[in-house]
């Protein structure tokens, strides 16, 4: 393998891989009760939502199926330098997104999509800009690993995720508005969903 695959490689998982370790830090110090991912607890609690939620199940089987394609792409060195330039760029900009929604969220954060029992509705920080940073952040994120496989399969699977995150976003918002009323409406009516206004 060329020097420059093992490089770009190493990039490519210490964006996905450390920028979710990086988000969970965020979230625990800011009061969220998360088990370590890779602990029984941690898979207990992402299986618990796999059963109630297919929407988050199919999205979460793209993004590793995503994952997978960019990593076995470079590493075997079947890549376009350019869309991994762009790929790897659009991971490090989903960041800062996702970082800033876990703070803004603080103990607030979990897998599920249903409020819990006296969670308040969060309009401060990024979500005064967009209403569901951590999606759009998810969006930019699952686009930068289909650049970085570069292949028709990963734009159909981009695709697909693309509409499995509409859907999860859809069931949210149902969620959030029987939970918190008029007061969810009211912030819906003033604050874009995705894409802040200028």
């Amino acid at each position: 393998m060329a020097n420059e695959n093992i490089v770009l490689l190493a990039a490519y998982l210490l964006l996905v891989f450390g920028g979710g370790m990086v988000a969970n830090m965020i979230s625990r110090r800011k009061g969220a009760k998360l088990p370590p991912f890779f602990s029984a607890g941690g898979w207990r609690a992402v299986a618990g939502e796999f059963r109630k939620n297919l929407v988050f199940l199919a999205v979460s089987l793209i993004d590793v199926a995503l994952m997978a394609m960019g990593a076995l792409a470079l590493y075997g060195g079947a890549y376009s330098l350019p869309l991994v330039a762009l790929g790897l760029l659009a991971i490090a900009a989903s960041m800062p997104v996702l970082f800033l929604a876990r703070r803004d969220l603080a103990e607030g954060w979990k897998m599920s999509v249903k409020p819990g029992e006296g969670q308040r509705l969060v309009t401060a920080g990024i979500y005064s800009k967009i209403r569901h940073p951590i999606n759009a952040s998810f969006f930019i994120l699952v686009l930068g690993m289909a650049l970085v496989a570069g292949s028709p399969l990963a734009a159909l699977l981009f695709a697909l995720h693309s509409v499995g995150l509409l859907l999860r976003t859809r069931q949210e918002e149902k969620e959030l508005a029987e939970r918190f009323g008029e007061e969810y409406a009211d912030y819906a009516r003033k604050v874009p969903a995705f894409i802040p206004r200028l």
